[in-house]
């Protein structure tokens, strides 16, 4: 497990929350749109780890929408999850390609895509 920096996918606004720790590194911070409330929303930055702060309970199973808190765009996109068929969440990795995660709560489905594997692994040890 390694950390990640991310971006929204629509306006390039860095989503990292320097001043929020997960797992003892800067939180990605999203907006939490969920039965009709938005709300803040920060997740851990170790790919691969699952925690995450929210004052909002979202129920296993039930499906989010996540926004940018800046564009407020949606990082929700076409593709559904291989496991559960909800939509994936897509974020774009400073190093280059994307990391995409399953938007339903408790599914555990990610990926990171890049085109230039060999790159993206320099650029991230580099960023450590």
């Amino acid at each position: 497990m390694f950390p990640v920096s991310v971006q929204c996918p629509h306006c390039g606004s860095n989503l990292m929350d320097e001043g929020q720790l997960i797992d003892g590194y800067a939180a990605i911070s999203l907006t939490l749109n969920y039965l009709g409330e938005r709300t803040p929303l920060l997740l851990s930055s170790i790919y691969g780890s699952f925690r995450y702060a929210s004052k909002c309970p979202v129920v296993a199973g039930d499906f989010t929408e996540l926004l940018c808190p800046h564009c407020e765009r949606s990082i929700i996109t076409d593709s559904p999850c291989d496991v559960c068929t909800a939509s994936l969440a897509m974020l774009h990795l400073s190093v280059g390609g994307d990391v995409l995660f399953c938007s339903r709560r408790g599914c555990k489905v990610h990926r990171a895509e890049t085109d230039d594997l060999e790159r993206s692994m320099i650029e991230l040890t580099r960023a450590r």
